[in-house]
């Protein structure tokens, strides 16, 4: 099992840093949830005006993590980077 830890930069700051083990289903997921969800990442793009396919770059921090790797990873880089739409660091 292949799981990615992700970031979502826009205008070159790092916003919002994820996992999953789909990243193109996971892609396609934040796109449909942007108009409705309540999450803070979502309100954010409304926000801001957004354009999500256009003005969004997803970046793979690491790759072919076991699960508890992954947790770690994200942990990690929500800490360094401190991105505006994380409001909570997993323990």
């Amino acid at each position: 099992m292949t799981i990615y830890t992700y970031c979502i930069l826009y205008k070159d700051r790092v916003i919002y840093v994820g996992k999953t083990m789909s990243l193109k289903r996971r892609i396609n997921r934040h796109h449909h949830n942007f108009k409705s969800c309540r999450f803070p990442l979502y309100k954010y793009m409304r926000n801001e005006s957004v354009n999500v396919k256009k003005d969004f770059v997803f970046s793979i921090l690491e790759t072919n993590q076991t699960n508890l790797e992954a947790h770690f990873s994200e942990r990690y880089w929500i800490k360094l980077y401190k991105p505006i739409c994380n409001k909570q660091i997993p323990k």
